[in-house]
C-alpha cells in the first residue's frame, strides 16, 4: 500500500455519515477539529482507467464550485485538502441545522413564523447568486441547505457534487424546480408561501442575466409536470375500468 493509500484509509476511517450512488461522506476528526469528508468510489461496473477519469474530472469540478462560491462570498464548506486520484475532498464541518430537519422540528404542524420568511427569501437570494456566477447546483433540494445555529441568519449550501457550470435558463430553472418539489414532497402545506420568497428573493438576488426567462422554463417544467401526472392518473383509471 502506498503512501496515498494510507492516507485515503485514514481519511475515510471515521464515522459514515452518508452514503449515496457516487459517493460517501464521513465525519474525521484530526487534532481535535471535526472535518467531513468526501469519497467518491470507483463503479464496479466501469472500466478502472474510465472511473478513475470520471471520478478525477468530478472532484476537480466540485473543487472550483466550492472555492469559486466561497471567493464570492456565499456561505459553503471550506475546501482544506483535495486527493483528485482518490476521490477525496475534505471539507469544513458546518455546524447547524438542515432545513427540513429545521422546519419538522420546529415547526411541526404550526404556521410559519417571520423568522422562516426571511429564510425562504434568503434562499432565493442565494441560489441568484450561484446563478449569477454560472453555477448550477444540481440538487438544490430542502435537505441541502443548512441554517447555522447562531442566531438561525446564515444559509449555507452543502453537496455540490451534481454542480456544473452553466448560464442556460433550463439549468437554472431546474434548480429552482428540485427546490419546490423537495419542499412539496416533505411540507406540503407550506409551499404557496414558500415559493413566493424564495422567487421575491431570486430576483432580488441575480444579476447579469433575464430573471424572466428563468421563470418562463420553470413554469413550462411544472406545466409538464402537471401534464404527465394528469395522462398518468387518466392512464391508472381506465386501466381500473377494464
Amino acid at each position: 500500500m502506498d503512501a496515498l493509500e494510507e492516507l485515503a484509509g485514514l481519511l475515510t476511517s471515521g464515522k459514515m455519515l452518508s452514503m449515496g450512488a457516487e459517493a460517501a461522506v464521513y465525519l474525521t476528526s484530526f487534532m481535535g477539529e471535526n472535518f467531513v469528508v468526501k469519497y467518491r468510489f470507483p463503479k464496479k461496473y466501469i472500466h478502472p482507467l474510465l472511473a478513475e477519469e470520471l471520478i478525477v474530472k468530478r472532484t476537480k469540478r466540485e473543487a472550483r464550485v466550492l472555492l469559486n462560491t466561497r471567493l464570492n462570498g456565499l456561505c459553503v464548506p471550506r475546501l482544506f485538502f483535495t486527493m483528485l486520484s482518490k476521490g477525496i475532498l475534505v471539507m469544513e464541518k458546518i455546524n447547524g441545522s438542515r432545513l427540513d430537519e429545521l422546519i419538522g422540528k420546529v415547526y411541526p404542524g404550526e404556521e410559519q413564523s417571520t423568522t422562516f420568511s426571511r429564510i425562504y427569501y434568503n434562499i432565493g437570494v442565494v441560489l441568484g447568486k450561484l446563478h449569477s456566477m454560472n453555477i448550477i447546483h444540481g440538487d438544490f433540494s430542502v435537505s441541502n441547505l443548512m441554517i447555522k445555529d447562531e442566531g438561525l441568519t446564515e444559509l449555507c449550501i452543502i453537496d455540490f457534487g451534481l454542480s456544473d457550470f452553466s448560464n442556460d435558463p433550463e439549468d437554472r430553472a431546474m434548480d429552482l424546480r428540485i427546490l419546490f418539489k423537495s419542499m412539496e414532497s416533505r411540507f406540503p402545506r407550506y409551499l404557496p408561501s414558500f415559493r413566493d420568497k424564495v422567487i421575491q428573493g431570486y430576483k432580488a438576488g441575480i444579476t447579469g442575466f433575464n430573471f424572466n426567462s428563468v421563470i418562463q422554463r420553470l413554469r413550462e417544467m411544472e406545466l409538464r409536470g402537471r401534464y404527465v401526472k394528469e395522462r398518468r392518473r387518466k392512464h391508472k383509471t381506465s386501466v381500473h375500468n377494464i
